[in-house]
C-alpha cells in the first residue's frame, strides 16, 4: 500500500555561519621583462649551460660553479615583481632595466649558476657570505615584517638561491648595501653602467657584451610583442564576415607575410649584431695593417 503523506511540516535547516567567501585571486604580475627575454640572453653564450627547462642547450657548463635554472618563469615572475614594486619601481624603465639584467647576466654566467663554491660567494651578484646579513638587514629595511635577516641566518646560502629572495637581495645591494665598498652607497639603479660595476666588484672591468646581449633581447623582444599585438586576435564572425575582393584577398595574403617575417626579425637581430661586430674588428685589423 502507499504511505500516507506526513502532516508534519518539512524540517527547515538554517545555517549556524555565514557562507564564507572564496579568497581573491593573487594579483597579476606585470610583466616588466618576459621570461622569453632571459632565455634569450642565456642563449647567447655557448659557455654556460641553459637558465630554464625549454631551451635546447645541452653543454656542461665550466667546473667549479654549481648550476640551475635561474631564469624560469618562476624567477622571471620574482623579477617583475621586484621591477614593479614601489620600493624599485623600475618597470618600464628600458636603460634601468638593460643595465641591471646585465650586470646579473655577468655575474651569474648568464643566469645559469648562483653559487661558487671556491669562494662560497652566493647570489644573483655573487655576494661573500661577509655580507650575506648586512644585506639580508637592508632587505628588512626596505622590506619590513618580512624577516629575511632570520630566513638569511636559517637557510644560508640557499637563501640567495630561491626566487622570492633573490632578486630582491640584489635590489638591497642596488639600494643600500653597495655601501660596503669605498666610494658608493647611492642608489645604483639610478648610476652609471661603469658605476654599477665598480660598487658591485669594487673595480671596473669591461661588462659591455653583457649590456649589448641583453640590449638586443630587450628590442627583439619588443619587435615580436608588437607584431603580435597588431595581428587579429580572433575571426570576425561568420554573420559579418563578407567574401573579399581580389584586391582584399591579396591584401590579407600580404599581411600575413608581413606578421611571419616580423616574428623572425627578433631572432634576425641577435644575428646582426654579431656579424657587425666581427665586421668591425676586421675593419680594425686592416687600418692596423695599413
Amino acid at each position: 500500500p502507499t504511505p500516507a503523506p506526513s502532516t508534519l511540516p518539512p524540517t527547515m535547516i538554517h545555517p549556524t555561519s555565514s557562507p564564507i567567501s572564496p579568497s581573491p585571486s593573487p594579483s597579476p604580475v606585470p610583466e616588466c621583462v618576459a621570461q622569453s627575454v632571459l632565455s634569450c640572453i642565456n642563449d647567447y653564450s655557448s659557455y654556460w649551460p641553459k637558465c630554464s627547462p625549454e631551451q635546447s642547450k645541452s653543454n656542461a657548463g665550466p667546473g667549479g660553479y654549481e648550476f640551475g635554472q635561474y631564469c624560469s618563469l618562476e624567477w622571471a615572475d620574482a623579477l617583475n615583481r621586484v621591477l614593479s614594486d614601489p620600493v624599485v619601481d623600475k618597470c618600464g624603465d628600458a636603460e634601468a632595466t638593460q643595465k641591471f639584467l646585465a650586470q646579473v647576466a655577468y655575474e651569474t654566467g648568464y643566469y645559469s649558476t648562483l653559487y661558487q663554491p671556491a669562494d662560497g660567494g652566493a647570489g644573483l651578484i655573487h655576494m661573500i657570505p661577509g655580507n650575506w646579513q648586512l644585506n639580508a638587514h637592508d632587505m628588512d629595511k626596505l622590506w619590513p615584517g618580512h624577516d629575511y635577516s632570520g630566513k638569511a641566518t636559517s637557510m644560508g646560502k640557499k637563501f640567495f638561491q630561491t626566487a622570492d629572495y633573490g632578486w630582491r637581495s640584489v635590489a638591497a645591494w642596488f639600494k643600500s648595501t653597495n655601501r660596503v665598498i669605498s666610494g658608493c652607497g647611492s642608489d645604483l639603479f639610478d648610476q652609471s653602467y661603469q658605476t654599477q660595476t665598480k660598487c658591485i666588484l669594487s673595480r671596473v672591468v669591461d661588462r659591455d657584451e653583457a649590456y649589448s646581449v641583453v640590449g638586443r633581447c630587450m628590442a627583439a623582444a619588443a619587435t615580436t610583442s608588437y607584431a603580435a599585438t597588431a595581428s587579429p586576435t580572433s575571426a570576425p564572425s561568420p554573420a559579418t564576415m563578407q567574401a573579399p575582393t581580389s584586391t582584399s584577398a591579396l591584401q590579407a595574403k600580404a599581411g600575413r607575410s608581413k606578421s611571419r617575417h616580423q616574428s623572425f626579425l627578433g631572432a634576425a637581430l641577435l644575428q646582426i649584431g654579431k656579424v657587425m661586430e666581427h665586421a668591425t674588428m676586421l675593419a680594425w685589423e686592416e687600418l692596423d695593417e695599413l
